[in-house]
């Protein structure tokens, strides 16, 4: 027999024989639903990946703030490898100056750093090396101004602290790279 008209689709029908609308928008909500993008990805989520991959990344520094804004690109080799090296300096000026620890340990671990197995005089002559270069540093930093000093300090000493806002981070790179010209850092160290 011939074939007659528009070709019948093959669809659910209603009972009168027109196609059904359910199927319809059955069809179109699960087409948009497999193409649909999936949405913007939460800032607290983006968070917890950087703070499960820093967790179980072999160097630790990655763990830490500036090493985060390594990985994320907002600043540069150079200027991490001054911010570790500034870590170092500062850490090691607190020791020279007999200051407290900032989180002080345990008296067991205190007593065991405190043992030195360097005569004093080789010592003290670190020492005083440490502290003239800890006045350079800063007194170059303190150049730029006390707010970048600030921002340099509560970044970068210890396990620091993340920047808060994109002025902190220019002030925060431009004090790394003040450091990094001075020390002439150019990789990792």
């Amino acid at each position: 027999m011939p074939n007659r008209g528009r070709p019948r689709k093959n669809v659910p029908r209603e009972p009168n024989g027109r196609a059904s609308r359910s199927f319809h928008r059955l069809v179109e909500h699960l087409a948009r639903r497999e193409i649909a993008p999936d949405g913007p990805i939460s800032p607290l989520e983006i968070l917890r990946l950087a703070v499960d991959l820093s967790s179980r990344s072999r160097m630790e520094h990655f763990g830490t703030p500036v090493g985060r804004l390594l990985i994320a690109g907002k600043i540069e080799v150079s200027q991490y490898a001054a911010a570790r090296a500034w870590d170092r300096l500062a850490a090691r000026y607190l020791a020279a100056i007999r200051a407290p620890a900032p989180s002080p340990p345990s008296a067991r671990l205190e007593a065991a750093r405190g043992r030195s197995i360097q005569p004093d005089d080789v010592r003290q002559a670190v020492d005083r090396i440490v502290q003239a270069r800890f006045s350079d540093a800063l007194g170059l930093l303190n150049q730029g101004g006390a707010e970048r000093t600030r921002i340099v300090r509560q970044v970068c000493e210890g396990t620091g602290r993340y920047p808060v806002g994109y002025e902190e981070i220019l002030l925060l790179r431009a004090g790394l790279s003040a450091l990094a010209r001075h020390w002439r850092l150019t990789t990792l160290g």
